[in-house]
């Protein structure tokens, strides 16, 4: 399990969580080692294989754009025309 699932899982549980959420973390991890905090949160667990299901189904990138072929495209998301 790569950073990249890690990521799709934390956005989907700070999706789910909202502002209220997120904040009541950041206060909790408040005063402590952020870089081992998100260390621990990123990192790869048997609790993150487990909510991984839920976490793809309930996020779904806005971004996606399944006409682009990255050859003289215009798309907002990637900005492969030549930016």
């Amino acid at each position: 399990m790569g950073a990249g699932v890690c990521g799709l899982l934390g956005r989907a549980l700070y999706g789910w969580a909202g502002n209220r959420g997120y904040r009541a973390l950041l206060q909790w991890q408040s005063g402590r080692d952020a870089r081992a905090f998100l260390g621990r949160f990123y990192r790869a667990s048997w609790y993150a294989r487990l909510l991984l299901p839920w976490a793809q189904r309930r996020y779904h990138s806005m971004r996606r754009d399944e006409s682009c072929n990255h050859v003289n495209c215009e798309c907002v998301w990637c900005r492969c025309g030549g930016l």
